[in-house]
């Protein structure tokens, strides 16, 4: 499992280097809200748990009413921006510059949630079934690799 939240960091540094603002990049659970991959520009790793509970106890407040969350936007005092975009099995936490341009960064976010939701539904079942590494490791290179702008 270490292996896989190690391919899962490099994925989510290279994403965040392909958009402009983006500090840091947190994947956690739904189920559990344990963080299975993070990647931070800065040396701020002790936010990284506090982003993570953050964005797991906004998940957990909109399944208790109607309405489920898709997303939100945070702005913190010091104009740093918490973009949270849920996927299917897993929550993806940023935190971006207060220049950020949000419309973008947005849009661009939630298409890699969606991608790295599926990378990380593939992961779960190679970790059950080990004949399916080399499958897997072609799965991480083409997300890396996506057509992403290369600086939004």
């Amino acid at each position: 499992m270490a292996e896989m939240s190690e391919i899962l960091e490099k994925v989510l540094k290279s994403y965040m280097y392909k958009i402009a603002g983006i500090n840091q990049m947190i994947l956690t659970s739904k189920i559990s809200g344990d963080v299975i991959a993070a990647s931070s520009k800065f040396v701020r790793k002790e936010n990284i748990e506090n982003v993570a509970a953050l964005s797991n106890t906004l998940y957990q407040l909109s399944q208790a009413t109607d309405k489920g969350l898709d997303s939100s936007i945070f702005e913190f005092a010091t104009g740093e921006k918490l973009f949270t975009i849920m996927g299917g099995d897993v929550i993806l936490s940023t935190v971006c510059d207060p220049s950020v341009q949000l419309g973008i960064s947005r849009m661009y976010l939630k298409k890699f949630t969606e991608s790295i939701n599926k990378v990380y539904k593939t992961a779960q079942e190679t970790v059950k079934d080990d004949g399916k590494d080399i499958e897997l490791a072609d799965i991480f290179h083409s997300i890396s690799q996506d057509k992403s702008p290369s600086n939004a």
